[in-house]
């Protein structure tokens, strides 16, 4: 393109020197803030679209006095829908927890916790594991299948060194997600020993493993015990409130 044609296709354009910059983004940013459906940058920022609106009434201000649920709005003075926070076992699932201490009278509600948790003995794991697994007492999706605790999430463990004891928490939920449940057991500290359910779950294989390497629990029957993470050699139970590493001291924090 001939230097003259270029000329004249930016004679309409302002000088650089005549703008001022600050103006020119001031009047870049209300544009921009127009084509969102919002005023300028010297007026409210106060939103067009309806849904912007309804926004804050519909879902609520965050509040750290309500309990959190992941994927549902805090409204106060509503109780969140999609888990149950800080409530005894039988009063979130009066009917699951009927039938669970039917089948076994030795089971416990907890309080205190988000999902419905029962402390159960550690050799009665595996029954109790493979009861709700089978189990379709309650409300849930028009689906059989998502009426059972058939999906595994997950196994921690805690150590109560204070308590001697090493806590074991097996977590279970519905197909469709609408409920979970907590199953904990309490093991001797000086001898953790529990049951395996991987061959319920082969989710719960390596979790179990895991658990068996750094708080130094036994899992009966387990599949395939050998260690997950640590070497073959190694020795002691990282996870363990009172573990020392004499051999790679300079990795602990100072006092």
């Amino acid at each position: 393109m001939p230097v003259e044609d270029i000329e004249k296709s930016h004679r309409h354009l302002p000088q650089a020197s005549s703008l001022k910059p600050r103006a020119a983004r001031r009047g870049l940013v209300s544009r921009i803030l127009a084509l969102l459906g919002q005023k300028g940058i010297d007026g409210k920022w106060e939103a067009k679209s309806p849904k912007a609106v309804n926004w804050q009434s519909e879902r609520g201000s965050f509040d750290p006095e309500l309990p959190y649920a992941p994927g549902k709005p805090q409204k106060k003075g509503k109780s969140v829908t999609n888990t149950p926070a800080a409530r005894e076992a039988g009063e979130i699932a009066p009917l699951l927890n009927e039938a669970l201490k039917h089948e076994f009278p030795e089971a416990e509600g907890l309080a205190g916790f988000q999902h419905a948790a029962w402390k159960i003995p550690a050799n009665k794991i595996p029954a109790v594991i493979n009861w709700f697994k089978s189990v379709s007492i309650g409300e849930s999706s028009d689906n059989s299948a998502c009426k059972t605790f058939s999906l595994p999430l997950h196994v921690n463990a805690i150590d109560r060194m204070s308590d001697d004891k090493i806590e074991v928490i097996y977590a279970l939920r519905r197909a469709d997600g609408s409920e979970q449940v907590n199953i904990h057991t309490e093991l001797e500290r000086s001898a953790p020993v529990i049951p395996s359910a991987a061959e319920i779950f082969p989710a719960f294989n390596w979790h179990e493993r895991e658990i068996a390497e750094l708080f130094g629990v036994t899992f009966t029957d387990h599949p395939d015990p050998r260690k997950l993470l640590l070497d073959s050699t190694y020795t002691g139970f990282p996870l363990r409130k009172d573990y020392e590493d004499a051999e790679h001291e300079f990795i602990k924090k100072p006092d």
